[in-house]
């Protein structure tokens, strides 16, 4: 442990500590090994204005850090072919959630308000990325289709009667694809690329689409600017929120 190394989880562990241990802001301090009573770094720490050291957090690390792993961890999964099967994969994550959006379609009979359908979430874990791309569970059904000797599944979306209603607002959601990045730069161009995608035919959707519907010429793009740009925005804007930088910010 660098004992000066500025520590970048200090709000969440100490959150942790108060809820698990009921420290005050006073009782914070002592523990960091400050002096005096004001009391006002510790509103700092708790805030997000100000991130402690590695000695600082000496204390709470050693003793609840354990709460804190856990909650670093995010559980995700597929549903998809197999071979022949379709099958369930779970897939465990560490690192902080720094972003997570969603795109919902116009209103439908069925959902009057729309239908939140994809969904882009970013994973920081010691300055790399996780840019995950995941769908609306139950979206997309997969039609099994025998030829042969072979065996292999369509994707397709013949109506909404598949989509998985939960308690659990991760369960409404199946994990496409994991996109490791190694910086900030490469996360930018991930994400644009990503986009870029998400508005193509190409994106599981518009692929899906494809197959369900009885025409090619019905498999219009699901997707236009009004999806894409306000999450742009969103993106941008908690980037520029947590200090990251990179040339490729588009201002």
């Amino acid at each position: 442990m660098n004992n000066e190394k500025k520590y970048k989880y200090t709000r969440q562990l100490l959150k942790i500590a108060k809820r698990e241990g009921g420290y005050t802001n006073k009782d914070i301090e002592k523990k960091a090994g400050l002096k005096g009573s004001s009391s006002s770094l510790a509103s700092r720490w708790l805030n997000g204005h100000a991130l402690a050291t590695e000695r600082q957090m000496r204390y709470f690390i050693n003793n609840y850090g354990h709460f804190l792993k856990r909650q670093l961890e995010h559980l995700y999964y597929q549903y998809l072919p197999d071979g022949e099967n379709l099958v369930v994969n779970y897939v465990k994550l560490s690192g902080d959630i720094i972003f997570k959006h969603q795109i919902r379609v116009d209103p439908s009979r069925e959902y009057k308000k729309g239908l939140s359908v994809l969904r882009l979430v970013v994973i920081e874990n010691d300055g790399c990325y996780k840019l995950l791309h995941q769908y609306r569970a139950g979206l997309i059904q997969w039609d099994k289709h025998v030829g042969g000797k072979t065996t292999r599944f369509k994707p397709s979306m013949n109506d909404l009667k598949g989509i998985v209603h939960s308690d659990n607002e991760e369960a409404h959601w199946y994990l496409w694809k994991v996109i490791e990045c190694s910086d900030t730069s490469e996360l930018i161009d991930k994400f644009e690329n990503e986009c870029k995608i998400i508005s193509s035919s190409n994106n599981i959707v518009d692929w899906a689409k494809r197959y369900g519907e009885t025409t090619n010429s019905d498999a219009s793009n699901v997707f236009s600017a009004k999806h894409l740009v306000p999450m742009q925005f969103a993106f941008y804007q908690k980037l520029m929120k947590l200090g990251l930088q990179s040339e490729l910010m588009p201002f």
